[in-house]
């Protein structure tokens, strides 16, 4: 498959990490399949892989493994 965003003559198939907000919740799902340029990164998902994804975010399974994630808040440098 050609990249649709930079025409990239071949694509790679190669697995990614997805995360999503879901309100206050992060939700990441690891070992993703997806076809990715090499010259651009631009990424491109199958239908299926889509349909799965949609159904894993609906209705979340027990997770493999959890992390905490440290939150900032931003304040501004005072010259």
């Amino acid at each position: 498959m050609k990249c649709g965003a930079c025409n990239y003559p071949k694509v790679e198939q190669v697995t990614t990490t997805m995360d999503k907000w879901q309100g206050n919740q992060l939700i990441a799902i690891k070992c993703v399949p997806v076809e990715r340029c090499p010259q651009c990164v631009e990424e491109y998902f199958s239908p299926e892989v889509l349909r799965a994804l949609e159904r894993l975010i609906d209705a979340p399974h027990e997770p493999v493994d959890q992390i905490a994630v440290p939150i900032f808040k931003y304040q501004p440098l005072v010259a």
